[in-house]
């Protein structure tokens, strides 16, 4: 089970990042007691600092408990966020338990609000600056049980997927 999204209005201070830590760690209870793993999707919004000097993503790495929260790591929002994915799969190791595969276009600034982000942006897995042997090698190191190819935005979402998914055969 995956927390998807967090919109705005519920996302601006740590305490309100706290509290939802807080509850995903009672719904992750709730999920490893019926036989799941309840995770969260970040996007890129986590990585930009809050009025108090922290960010989001440092609030929920340190507040979900690492057995009832893991991390569905989206190693497009992670490079657009100003992270390294594979850093980032790396320092989380078996905290990571699924990985989005998108790639981002050259020259494509760091982007906390999603809402801002070019369509142009998002990229082909191998279409981009991802470097995909190495993200794939982090998260096989890590454990993830589960990869999916996706693009946020695509003139021809079928030819899109069906070009990741070439590139990822062939890798």
């Amino acid at each position: 089970l995956v927390i998807p999204y967090v919109g705005k209005g519920h996302r601006e201070t740590a305490d309100q990042l706290k509290r939802l830590a807080g509850r995903a760690n009672r719904a992750g209870h709730a999920c490893r007691k019926a036989g799941m793993q309840l995770c969260y999707h970040h996007h890129s919004f986590e990585f930009a600092k809050l009025p108090d000097g922290e960010s989001g993503w440092e609030i929920f790495v340190r507040e979900f408990d690492p057995e009832l929260v893991k991390f569905e790591i989206d190693v497009f929002w992670a490079a657009i966020g100003g992270l390294d994915p594979v850093e980032t799969i790396r320092n989380l190791k078996d905290r990571v338990a699924q990985l989005h595969l998108k790639d981002l276009q050259k020259d494509t600034p760091t982007i906390h609000d999603e809402s801002s982000v070019p369509k142009q942006a998002f990229k082909e897995v191998g279409s981009g600056i991802i470097d995909w042997p190495a993200v794939l090698a982090a998260g096989q190191a890590a454990g993830v049980t589960q990869c999916h190819v996706e693009q946020d935005q695509s003139p021809d979402p079928i030819a899109s997927i069906r070009q990741s998914i070439a590139y990822l055969k062939a890798s």
